[in-house]
């Protein structure tokens, strides 16, 4: 599974939450559409941090690095855009 399309699936930041979680070790899932849900900035923060986790050399390098779009949102936060 290289794509995933969540589009108006009801998600939230708890749900958003639970799926960054699932993520962190992702090494195939590239695209994943969240476009259309309810996922505020806590829920988008989740994925910043799986997906460039900034707090140490050892966090950054071990950040999933394979998962490179969430699918367009007016209200990403511009550090998950840029992603």
């Amino acid at each position: 599974l290289e794509s995933l399309n969540l589009f108006r699936c009801n998600i939230g930041d708890d749900e958003a939450a639970t799926l960054a979680e699932g993520l962190r070790n992702n090494q195939r899932l590239t695209c994943m559409k969240l476009a259309n849900n309810d996922i505020r900035e806590e829920g988008w923060n989740a994925f910043s941090t799986i997906m460039c986790d900034a707090s140490s050399i050892n966090a950054t390098h071990g950040s999933n690095h394979t998962l490179q779009n969430l699918g367009f949102h007016r209200n990403n936060p511009q550090d998950v855009d840029i992603m």
